[in-house]
């Protein structure tokens, strides 16, 4: 189910034309995401099939790999966080602060006193972590027909995911009466991508994607987008036909699409 529970605007510095990652001098800050609010191309005008995809390919690719690269950022000052935590050390209030922040950011509930927790530290390192490129370059082919689709090109929506409050996006065509759902638009592509790497790193419907992403780097092994697919199952009706088609696409783009994050951390 592309269900969208909720989206946070974030301000994260992206390594795109005319923006780059600067560091604060505050080790705790919280590294942020300045978002491009360009429009999508026009990837069909002109162009053979396999023009079109190596056009989506190089416009997404990029913005992806600069996500999950502030995503690790926050990964790496969580893990410093909870290594002081474990050794009995005192964190600042600026270390307790930003994991406080990150603990609003992934869903991840904290008492009513605010005390940290060996539990709440466990429940972050599932969530805080990058997806695999090759992931949601498939996911976006797929339910965006390669940047083509209706919801794509009026609602700069990517990943076909929903919201219920009337207005908030486009009426699907085939929507059922009883239904209330709409097609998320979003004001640009980069929030859609936002919006979708925190549903997979908050959503329930997807704690199997997280699981299979945390055991694999337990184990020391590759976070591989063919690795944690299965744990998407629930992400659309079709269930494991729905996970097929999209290693398909993995397979198919092997040598065009990263199979893991560009930094990798356990």
């Amino acid at each position: 189910m592309r269900w969208l529970f909720y989206i946070t605007t974030l301000s994260i510095l992206v390594g795109l034309p005319g923006c780059d990652y600067r560091s604060s001098g505050n080790v705790w800050a919280m590294p942020g995401l300045s978002l491009p609010s360009s429009s999508l191309p026009k990837f069909t005008d002109g162009q053979s099939s396999s023009a079109k995809k190596q056009q989506f390919t190089e416009y997404l690719l990029p913005l992806v790999k600069n996500m999950n690269f502030v995503i690790l950022k926050k990964r790496e000052l969580l893990k410093k966080a909870y290594e002081q935590y474990r050794g009995k050390e005192s964190l600042s209030r600026s270390a307790k602060n930003f994991v406080k922040r990150l603990a609003s950011e992934y869903k991840v509930p904290i008492d009513d006193e605010g005390s940290l927790s060996d539990n709440i530290f466990k429940q972050l390192l599932l969530r805080v972590d990058a997806i695999p490129p090759n992931l949601v370059l498939a996911q976006a082919a797929n339910e965006s027909a390669w940047g083509t689709s209706r919801f794509a090109r009026q609602g700069n929506n990517l990943f076909g995911q929903w919201c219920y409050q009337k207005g908030c996006g486009i009426i699907p065509n085939a929507r059922s009466e009883d239904a209330t759902h709409e097609v998320k638009k979003f004001t640009s592509p980069a929030q859609s991508v936002v919006a979708y790497m925190r549903n997979l790193n908050t959503n329930p419907a997807y704690s199997k994607f997280r699981s299979i992403r945390h055991n694999l780097r337990q184990q020391g092994k590759k976070v591989s987008g063919r690795a944690v697919v299965k744990g998407l199952v629930n992400y659309s009706a079709r269930g494991m036909g729905y996970v097929d088609s999209l290693t398909s696409l993995m397979n198919t783009y092997k040598d065009n699409w990263p199979d893991a994050p560009q930094v990798e951390t356990n």
